[in-house]
């Protein structure tokens, strides 16, 4: 992580999710803007792999990037939007079996961005 460290970790099973607080060098601001970059691994023996990764705020923020790299491609992949207590697919993504996938928002507001993915084709 650079730019801030984790200052707290919520788990919310029902919602399958983990809520970071974060800490910055100093208080900012009103109106003041950070960045910051992270990683998330999923451990080898995680159990079921993952199916989809959304990143966001409560807040809106001037810009977000999210990108997703694969070992192995998912057999299909579709960008998500998380707002307002709905999920919906935003737009299917053309990934052509490349390990990498990014988005890349400006002006975002409060919710939740991202991927989801299947590993296997429909009826295999």
């Amino acid at each position: 992580m650079h730019g801030c460290t984790v200052a707290g970790r919520r788990e919310v099973p029902t919602l399958g999710l983990v809520i970071f607080g974060l800490q910055f060098a100093r208080p900012l601001q009103e109106g003041e803007s950070a960045v910051i970059d992270y990683t998330v691994l999923e451990p080898d023996d995680a159990g079921e792999p993952s199916h989809r990764v959304l990143r966001g705020s409560r807040r809106g923020m001037a810009s977000l990037a999210v990108s997703v790299e694969f070992e192995a491609p998912p057999a299909r992949l579709w960008q998500v939007t998380a707002t307002a207590g709905r999920e919906e697919v935003t737009g299917a993504v053309s990934h052509e079996r490349e390990p990498l996938v990014q988005l890349a928002l400006k002006d975002v507001p409060p919710g939740s961005y991202g991927f989801a993915w299947d590993w296997e084709e429909p009826g295999t």
